[in-house]
């Protein structure tokens, strides 16, 4: 018996160490700085029109899914022991066009560290016109005070950090080098990216945060995918949230709310683009 007890004993020891370990090397890994070249931010704008258009940017690209529809913060995620993550309130001059712009294209956030869960590798791509448009949006938002919770990363979080840090901090797969360009994009080139963070780089589909429930669809024109869906079912289901088999998608599933701020030229930039991309066989996981 006393042999049985210490090999009980060893076990648990070698357990402790390991998943201490495990816990050290994912907070190692989300403390590690990431280097971003010195560059120059654009000043927000203070024309009216633009701050308009800055606002409808900040909704179509799905700031205000994570940081409320008054952009004045949300507990966007209340993970218990993985992790609390309030989404910050950014009204009233609290942050600046720099600090917008190093979030929103770098990932990076005041303090220099890799923000979580902010998809800056769907963002690197907006140009300086479109950042001093969504930049001028914000500072002409009046102040919003909101109580939010303590952001903490608990030790379920830490661990799952050791092996997933990019998925943690998108910051680490942003293409942090790249020159951003002068003028605003065309909607494919604003737009899609942020499509290929859910429905997978090829837009096939793929698993979106590991959760079975959350398959995000085949967006090709492979008889798997969207394949018979007209523009007009598709704009439905990208603004409305409705599919064309009268499926009702909830916005944490889809942020419909924020893509009916996409204008019908540019619905039928993304329609036409997904539909010249390869055909891709795929069909969601067998539960």
């Amino acid at each position: 018996m006393k042999r049985v007890g210490r090999t009980v004993a060893w076990v648990v020891t070698a357990l402790t160490v390991v998943v201490l370990a495990t816990i050290g090397v994912g907070s190692a890994r989300l403390a590690a700085a990431i280097e971003v070249p010195p560059h120059d931010a654009p000043a927000a704008v203070t024309a009216p029109e633009r701050q308009t258009e800055g606002g409808r940017l900040a909704n179509a690209v799905a700031c205000t899914q994570c940081h409320g529809t008054d952009l004045a913060g949300s507990d966007f995620l209340d993970g218990g022991p993985f992790m609390r993550l309030p989404a910050p309130n950014l009204t009233g001059g609290r942050v600046s066009a720099a600090v917008v712009e190093r979030a929103v294209r770098h990932g990076i956030g005041s303090d220099g560290r890799a923000l979580l869960i902010m998809p800056s590798q769907a963002y690197a791509h907006l140009s300086d016109d479109d950042m001093a448009d969504i930049a001028g949006y914000i500072a002409s938002l009046p102040d919003t005070p909101r109580a939010l919770m303590q952001r903490s990363v608990g030790p379920i979080g830490r661990a799952v950090a050791a092996f997933q840090a990019t998925e943690l901090q998108p910051a680490r797969i942003t293409p942090q080098a790249d020159r951003h360009p002068a003028s605003a994009a065309d909607a494919v080139s604003r737009f899609t990216p942020l499509c290929a963070t859910c429905h997978g780089a090829d837009f096939g589909g793929q698993l979106f945060a590991a959760e079975i429930d959350w398959w995000a669809p085949n967006l090709t024109s492979h008889s798997t995918g969207a394949a018979s869906w007209t523009l007009e079912q598709f704009a439905l289901a990208v603004r409305q949230g409705r599919t064309p088999d009268g499926r009702a998608l909830s916005v944490e599933e889809m942020p419909w709310r924020s893509f009916a701020s996409l204008t019908d030229d540019e619905m039928t930039a993304i329609y036409e683009f997904l539909r010249s991309q390869p055909a891709i066989e795929r069909v969601a996981p067998a539960r």
